[in-house]
């Protein structure tokens, strides 16, 4: 298993932008959890 780190500059909100993930996450067959301070997403291609 192999843990990776991802950060993003963006000028959204992070709550705004975790909503949107969600719902794109959803609407793609996948689950996100979390909130701006860490999470989880399960895809049947990938886990994390």
């Amino acid at each position: 298993m192999v843990a990776k780190t991802y950060e993003l500059d963006t000028m959204v909100s992070p709550s705004s932008l975790l909503e949107r993930a969600k719902k794109a996450a959803y609407a793609n067959g996948g689950i996100l959890f979390g909130d701006e301070h860490s999470g989880r997403f399960s895809h049947e291609m990938a886990k994390g």
